[in-house]
């Protein structure tokens, strides 16, 4: 019996890899094979992979800062310029934060800065900010998130996120 097993696998075989169909149908499955045994591999190595490099806060002004256009880098000089007569330079990254994120369209308005400064008081949270912002504009800015990207770009050094916002 198994003679006849290996005569019959055999000539499968055989007619399978004599035929162009046959061929393909072969080289279908096991490519398919191999795709399903590889694709946990991928999926692992995409999730944990990377350039194992940490990206700080300059670069992602960096980064940021290559998107913005000539006129809204002029904005972000004179909110600066605003901020740093007012002695509120410590507060310059939650404007920047809300104009690159939230206000953007708002940015080429002539009143701008000032409506922006405006929105700034001594001793207030991000969460009277967020509203007040967004009584001034118009806009729904969500505290949680804009406290999450404040903290996130806020530096030490306040001349170096000058120095970002003129490149």
């Amino acid at each position: 019996m198994t003679v006849t097993v290996a005569a019959a696998l055999k000539k499968i075989a055989v007619s399978l890899l004599t035929s162009e169909k046959g061929r393909k149908m072969i080289v279908g499955i096991v490519s398919t094979v191999i795709v399903l045994i590889a694709l946990p591999f991928m999926l692992i190595a995409y999730i944990f992979g990377g350039t194992g490099e940490e990206i700080g806060v300059a670069d992602s002004w960096e980064y940021v800062d290559g998107y913005i256009d000539e006129e809204h880098k002029q904005v972000l000089d004179e909110l600066y310029s605003r901020f740093e007569s007012n002695d509120m330079t410590d507060r310059y990254t939650e404007a920047k934060v809300l104009t690159l994120y939230y206000l953007y369209a708002f940015a080429a308005d002539d009143d701008f800065v000032f409506r922006l400064i405006t929105c700034f008081s001594d001793n207030q949270s991000i969460s009277e900010l967020a509203a007040e912002v967004s009584e001034m504009f118009g806009v729904e800015v969500n505290a949680e998130e804009f406290n999450q990207l404040v903290e996130y770009y806020s530096s030490d050094d306040t001349s170096e996120e000058r120095e970002n916002n003129e490149t």
